[in-house]
């Protein structure tokens, strides 16, 4: 079974890479692979941005970080 952050990851692959969706979300690129390499929990705010560029609800996002 992949885990969390694999499964976010692949969905970010999916949607055209982390340079791709860190553009959707407006940030840099360096600082989304940080925080999906990253053993904390993003804030509140990122994850809504993160699902907004995938075009997903943002509990699905969540959700990853909380299995």
């Amino acid at each position: 079974m992949k885990s969390p952050r694999k499964r976010l990851n692949d969905m970010i692959d999916r949607h055209g890479g982390v340079s791709k969706v860190a553009r959707k979300v407006v940030t840099p690129q360096p600082s989304l692979s940080r925080l999906l390499n990253s053993a904390s929990m993003p804030r509140h705010v990122t994850m809504y941005k993160i699902a907004n560029a995938l075009g997903l609800p943002e509990t699905e996002i969540a959700s990853e970080w909380s299995r």
